[in-house]
């Protein structure tokens, strides 16, 4: 019997966060829907899925000079005009230690995807020898260095951390884990020097497969010093806070303050936090520097809270994480039982506690006047709705200007990128529809067929005042001033005594510490000109972008994106709607439906194009205790959703085009029966099941 997941995930009723449902609910559903799916990893060169050849690479990395920061904007220090933009994909753990042959396969895989860049992820414990953690382990070193070559030699740009999770060895810092290394390096000397050895072990390393130092290669974009450092999640950690109160009383008396209340008290807190953490970024970044990494540096890329612009505001540029449906642990960490929400992040974006969750709550972590890169950003299996982050990602980070975005993640061990597995939590590697989501973010995001807003709308922090909350980590961006960001370019200014006056472009700016009604903001871009041709009705949770590329209805569950190069559909109904040319009648709940032209034309006069029908991927026998718990995750063979939709695409008359199914490698499996109007109207139908294989992929050629 397959135990598999359908309609039944829709409804998505909350489930308690205590409570572990007896065995006796679990549930299974017919596999009528369901079918395996085969998901060959590597793509065929020449086919429609591969994208080598879309102008996303200009081999090898690092051609035109290293990553430098030029008025707000990555740019190559050889060709300062043209900003530059990164997406990527996360490799942990095993994943980033392969032999050649795989090096240069996986490679190859990257630049067919359409990838520029990849983010080396928990790879520091293995790149560390066993018996000293600041001494390089000689063969996995040899293993990392020839990565980095093979994706050079692609033009694809690598970043990473300096630290995530390497563990002290046998005796090296008595009573430092893992687990408390990160939060003592900004209250420990010895933590810290442990560190920084290591850094310059690995940094001033001579790669033999390059010829140079990893500190002196253009291909090394950029890196975060510490991975999720946050200072505000560190003092939540008992033994780190009893640290930094101690500290912090120092820092009473040497000032002679004497709080007057425990809100008082808390804002000078929050004082002493931010500079304690500014001063530790500014010791590392000095010493980094010192020994020639000149590399944009940054660090505390996680969360979106007020108070962290005031520290990230010290850093070449901005790094924060976001992620839809990340699993609840409802026992161990990291082991099941698992709770998930199941549901669309359109269903939130504009309503609720959740509201506005992934993408839009990052967009007020960009500074203006920095780069502003994602380095992880996922939408979790098992979510049915996952596939939606091809559109909203690509589509919003595109409108907001973002400069990287990087999948987290495409794999987390070795085995996973060549042998048959089940689909994870968040790799690429097991996930078609992550494939094919991927695919439209990059022609969207990278390829750039959605344009950046003119209009921008700043959130004033006053480093001059007090964060005013009782919290530390509380002071949220107000939902109010997120929706913002779905119509025009969001991000913070910083105000201090010497700032200059806004940066040119800003139309309307808030106070960030304000809660703004819905109406006075919507009210304020109305006044302030910033919606252009673009609009937002909050009581009705939609939005338009002022390009008036991208239409969102959280209300409807749907989102359009309407583009010259790309039109999208996504929609959790069924039903017909249309982004221009594109008109779509869905028949069998949620999709994801969109079409690019991959030649040098727009859609309408293009003679090859990438269709997308995805839909949902499952585990065979994989067991959910209620709609939104998992029990059991299951096995290979992969399943897929049947989808059905009639298509209806206004092309310019001429020659009849011909539609082709195609596998996830690009493979034809067969030609689709379409009819051809003399004016110029593309009908078929979009079955995923019409062929052996199931089908989420079409090439219209003509």
């Amino acid at each position: 019997m397959i135990l598999a997941v359908g309609a039944v995930l829709v409804a998505s009723a909350a489930a308690d966060d205590a409570a572990i449902p007896a065995a006796d609910n679990a549930f299974t559903v017919a596999p009528d829907d369901w079918r395996a799916i085969e998901y060959p990893r590597d793509i065929i060169a020449g086919s429609i899925l591969d994208f080598s050849g879309q102008g996303l690479h200009d081999a090898p990395a690092g051609k035109y000079g290293r990553v430098i920061v030029e008025n707000g904007k990555f740019v190559f220090a050889g060709r300062a005009d043209r900003p530059q933009r990164f997406y990527g994909a996360n490799l942990c753990m095993t994943a980033n230690y392969l032999d050649q042959a795989t090096c240069d396969r996986l490679a190859d895989r990257f630049a067919a995807i359409g990838y520029n860049s990849v983010r080396l992820h928990h790879h520091d414990n293995y790149l560390a020898s066993r018996q000293y953690g600041t001494v390089l382990h000689a063969e996995n070193l040899n293993k990392l260095d020839y990565l980095f070559a093979a994706m050079k030699k692609r033009g694809i740009y690598v970043t990473t951390d300096l630290f995530v999770s390497r563990r002290p060895r046998s005796g090296e810092l008595p009573g430092v884990t893992r687990q408390s290394m990160k939060g003592l390096m900004p209250l420990a000397d010895e933590v810290l020097e442990n560190q920084m050895q290591f850094s310059q072990a690995w940094m001033e390393h001579l790669n033999p497969y390059t010829g140079l130092a990893w500190k002196d290669d253009p291909a090394l974009g950029f890196i975060s010093i510490i991975n999720e450092d946050t200072v505000y999640h560190h003092i939540k950690t008992r033994s780190i806070r009893e640290r930094y109160l101690g500290l912090f009383a120092e820092y009473l008396q040497a000032n002679a303050i004497e709080p007057g209340s425990e809100l008082e008290r808390t804002h000078h807190l929050n004082d002493f936090l931010i500079q304690h953490t500014v001063d530790h970024y500014g010791k590392m970044m000095a010493r980094l520097r010192g020994f020639g990494l000149r590399v944009p540096l940054t660090g505390q890329n996680m969360w979106m809270t007020v108070p962290l612009s005031l520290i990230r505001d010290h850093f070449d540029y901005v790094d924060t994480h976001g992620y839809w449906d990340h699993p609840v642990f409802l026992g161990r960490g990291w082991q099941l039982p698992m709770r998930f929400w199941g549901i669309s992040s359109m269903a939130v974006e504009l309503t609720g506690e959740q509201a506005t969750r992934k993408p839009a709550r990052l967009f007020p972590a960009r500074i203006y006047g920095k780069p502003f890169v994602t380095s992880e950003i996922g939408f979790c299996f098992p979510n049915p709705y996952r596939a939606e982050s091809g559109a909203l990602v690509g589509a919003y980070g595109a409108l907001q200007d973002w400069d990287g975005i990087y999948k987290f993640a495409y794999s987390h061990s070795a085995g996973r990128l060549t042998e048959e597995s089940r689909v994870d939590l968040f790799d690429v590697a097991t996930d078609p529809v992550q494939l094919l989501a991927e695919k439209l973010a990059i022609l969207l995001f990278l390829r750039g067929d959605v344009r950046a807003a003119d209009e921008k709308i700043a959130l004033l922090v006053d480093a001059r005042k007090k964060i005013e909350e009782t919290g530390l980590d509380e002071a949220e961006h107000s939902n109010s001033h997120v929706f913002a960001g779905f119509v025009g370019q969001l991000g913070t200014v910083i105000v201090r005594d010497d700032a200059p006056s806004l940066p040119a472009g800003i139309k309307v700016s808030f106070e960030a510490q304000k809660n703004d009604s819905n109406e006075d903001v919507a009210l304020a871009l109305a006044r302030g000109q910033a919606l252009g041709l673009g609009g937002l009705d909050m009581s009705r949770k939609w939005a338009r972008s002022s390009t008036g590329e991208l239409e969102l209805n959280g209300a409807e569950q749907h989102f359009l994106v309407t583009t010259a190069k790309t039109e999208a559909i996504v929609t959790v109904h069924g039903g017909r709607l249309s982004s221009g040319l594109m008109t779509i009648d869905n028949q069998a709940g949620f999709a994801l439906l969109a079409v690019s032209a991959m030649d040098s034309q727009p859609v309408k006069d293009s003679k090859r194009m990438l269709f997308l029908h995805v839909t949902d991927v499952k585990n065979s026998e994989m067991k959910f205790k209620t709609p939104t718990i998992v029990e059991t995750w299951g096995t290979p063979p992969l399943l897929a959703r049947r989808g059905v939709a009639e298509i209806r695409l206004q092309l310019t008359p001429g020659d009849a085009p011909s539609v082709y199914a195609v596998d996830l490698a690009g493979k034809r499996l067969g030609q689709v029966n379409s009819n051809f109007s003399a004016a110029g109207e593309l009908s078929f139908t979009s079955d995923s099941f019409a062929f052996a294989q199931p089908c989420f992929a079409y090439e219209i050629s003509r």
